[in-house]
């Protein structure tokens, strides 16, 4: 269920200081072109190499179709140990009906629109003939649901991208084994992008000393219908439970009540901007203005005000944050307002904790078991709400181990290789990935993958040996038809490991850096029983590398 406020949206002021423009000026548009390969569409909008590319990990269009038995192959191996595998395909912002691609930029102009969305129809086709359940997120995406400025979908495009996977998992015999729970999401008002996400304005900073304005969204916070639901937006991440930053220009609070009647707000925060102005309401209603506040002042309030049955929300406007009439924090680019310490809105039967409230589980496993997971990169990033439209669709919860810049593969390998999955593995698995551009390492990639949902060698079947020096040779007696291998170093910085079967072409294993799990590398084998086997690492590596190889399961 979602609710909103009565509200009109509040208008957000920009968040860079000084004059700030949608558009750069036709010289800065060449050097993106030419310097950053960042390419000025129509509307404001900036399309990145990747997406205009017509390639996909690594290779064009219609070459990678041939890796859906290789997904097929992944979801059978996952079937194998009880979880069911769906996907999340995500189309790239070129393709979707009204692209704001610029016929004058030949690069825009040559891209080929029809093709990619005939490519990403016949993807989505051909994963599910080899098994798998792949959700068509193209039918309902427009281009007016992404942001002009980088990538991602916007919590609107989240949702209904949500709306076609959670169908397609409805149709799984796997759903009626899930646990039931409902959710709530809340409007929580406008918030602005930062600006880390939306490259195109580092760059024509700096290649042009022209200044780009941050995207500004709406942003959605789903959390569990309890007695008094609340979430917060355009505010930064519980520190320890201790602290948040509410961001500028302004941060807000919705909570939602089953029938009206007066709230109690405590606020305990302190400023870190001489002059500083706070200004509160809620629901529209001007509730408080601090003004001029002294750098260091404590700021302790109490208020209490009527609330309507539904959803209500109390927003927050600062006057100066971090980027803007201040610089206090230079080396951050978050648009740090004011530090919060107490922030609870409570109806006299129940409170709820904004402080406390973590606003991104991400990565932390945890001991409990987790009947559904979802894998990916940052479209399923919290801030997106991609993972919260999810559980309220589904009506279950979900843990989300998504995280920025892990392409198709690296949020997948990292899961698979948390003791976590190998010791409960999810009765289903969510695998969103972005279709544009990509590495070109997807054989060994899969043949992770599939080593890995196996994991590691069970004592009795293994042959163990340790490494150094650079590598490690395997006795063809100990390769088995079917094998896997699983390699672990002590030294966390080895990010690669080649494999050399027989008179095959080497094969290299990469993780990369943004993944939790370093050092540890899985593959499978397709060499024949007998087959002589070579390992290579960094001559660099310290310490002892381990090597187990073992008959698949």
């Amino acid at each position: 269920m979602r609710v909103s406020s009565f509200l009109l949206p509040v208008l957000v002021a920009l968040a860079a200081s000084g004059a700030a423009a949608q558009s750069v000026t036709p010289d800065c548009a060449a050097k993106l072109i030419k310097q950053a390969g960042m390419y000025p569409g129509t509307q404001g909008s900036y399309y990145y190499m990747d997406e205009l590319s017509g390639q996909w990990m690594g290779q064009p269009w219609t070459q990678t179709l041939k890796a859906a038995p290789s997904f097929g192959q992944v979801a059978a191996a996952l079937k194998a140990r009880g979880t069911t595998l769906v996907l999340a395909p995500v189309p790239a912002r070129s393709i979707l009906p009204g692209a704001a691609l610029d016929p004058q930029v030949p690069a825009e102009a040559a891209f080929d629109v029809a093709g990619g969305r005939a490519f990403y129809h016949a993807l989505v086709r051909e994963l599910n003939a080899a098994g798998v359940p792949a959700a068509d997120l193209l039918d309902t995406a427009l281009a007016q649901n992404s942001f002009p400025k980088d990538i991602h979908w916007l919590p609107r495009g989240a949702r209904l991208a949500a709306d076609a996977v959670a169908t397609l998992v409805k149709r799984q015999p796997v759903y009626a084994a899930l646990p039931r729970q409902d959710f709530v999401t809340l409007d929580v008002g406008d918030a602005v992008r930062l600006t880390v996400n939306q490259p195109v304005i580092a760059k024509a900073k700096d290649l042009c000393g022209e200044t780009l304005a941050p995207d500004s969204f709406q942003s959605d916070v789903t959390v569990p219908d309890t007695d008094l639901p609340a979430a917060a937006g355009n505010f930064g991440d519980s520190e320890n439970g201790k602290q948040r930053w509410a961001y500028g220009p302004s941060a807000a609070v919705s909570f939602f009540l089953k029938a009206a009647g007066p709230v109690t707000i405590t606020l305990k925060a302190y400023n870190l901007i001489e002059g500083q102005q706070v200004d509160l309401s809620v629901n529209g209603a001007a509730t408080d203005s601090l003004k001029n506040l002294a750098k260091g002042a404590q700021i302790s309030k109490t208020y209490t005000v009527n609330a309507v049955a539904g959803a209500n929300r109390l927003d927050f406007r600062v006057a100066a944050w971090n980027g803007h009439n201040s610089a206090f924090a230079p080396g951050d680019i978050r648009p740090l307002g004011l530090p919060i310490t107490t922030l609870t809105v409570s109806d006299g039967k129940n409170t709820a904790d904004l402080i406390a409230l973590p606003s991104d589980s991400s990565g932390l496993l945890g001991p409990a078991e987790h009947p559904v997971v979802l894998v990916g990169a940052s479209y399923s990033l919290p801030v997106l709400n991609f993972d919260g439209a999810l559980r309220d669709r589904l009506k279950t919860d979900l843990l989300n181990v998504a995280y920025g810049a892990a392409g198709v593969f690296n949020s997948l390998k990292d899961y698979l290789r948390d003791p976590q999955f190998q010791a409960n593995p999810p009765k289903l698995l969510i695998w969103e990935f972005p279709v544009l551009g990509g590495d070109s390492t997807t054989d060994a990639d899969f043949r992770d993958v599939l080593a890995a949902v196996q994991g590691p060698c069970a004592p009795a079947q293994a042959l163990k040996g340790a490494g150094s020096a650079g590598g490690m040779d395997v006795p063809a007696s100990a390769v088995q038809a079917g094998a896997r291998v699983h390699v672990t170093a002590d030294d966390k910085s080895v990010q690669s490991v080649t494999l050399t079967a027989g008179t095959q072409a080497p094969v290299t294993l990469v993780n990369s850096s943004r993944m939790v799990h370093q050092g540890e590398f899985y593959s499978t084998l397709s060499a024949p029983a007998g087959t002589p086997l070579h390992l290579a690492w960094p001559t660099s590596t310290t310490g002892t590398v381990q090597v187990e190889v073992c008959a698949g399961r």
